[in-house]
């Protein structure tokens, strides 16, 4: 584990002391969960974008890389 110094405005404070006194856990602890969840969010929201996506060229009848090829056609690929 790391140790860091952060500034927060009055709002956040004000926040997270109030949080503080009513689960009694430290606002180190309150700050970690809150960007652990957000980043376990942001992994999920990457996944179901990636597998929404999944399979977009199967019903196509031109691989990827041809059509890569026929649209930059005044490139070397």
């Amino acid at each position: 584990m790391h140790r860091t110094q952060i500034y927060l405005d009055d709002k956040i404070y004000t926040y997270l002391e109030m949080e503080s006194k009513k689960t009694n856990r430290p606002l180190s602890e309150i700050i970690r969960a809150n960007i652990k969840k957000n980043i376990e969010n942001d992994v999920d929201s990457m996944i179901a974008k990636m597998n929404k996506a999944a399979g977009a060229w199967a019903d196509n009848s031109i691989s990827p890389d041809k059509y890569l090829r026929k649209i930059r056609k005044d490139r070397n690929l």
